[in-house]
């Protein structure tokens, strides 16, 4: 798809840092798959929804782009 002022406008996340980052509607969705932490042992300290923006910045093309 080509990007125009149309539909740069009409994607557009302001809030997101990259574009591959969960909207909330997307986090929505997926957010209640993710297991509760545990109870016993050391908490989770990292976002969830950070560590999965990570994971598909890293496993889409942005780290395709870089790594060349």
């Amino acid at each position: 798809m080509a990007w125009g002022e149309t539909t740069r406008e009409q994607y557009r996340r302001p809030m997101d840092r990259y574009e591959t980052d969960l909207t909330g509607e997307e986090w929505e969705l997926i957010g209640s798959l993710i297991p509760p932490p545990p109870k016993m042992g050391r908490p989770r300290e990292p976002d969830m929804r950070e560590a999965i923006n990570a994971t598909q910045l890293m496993l889409g093309p942005g780290c395709l782009r870089w790594a060349t």
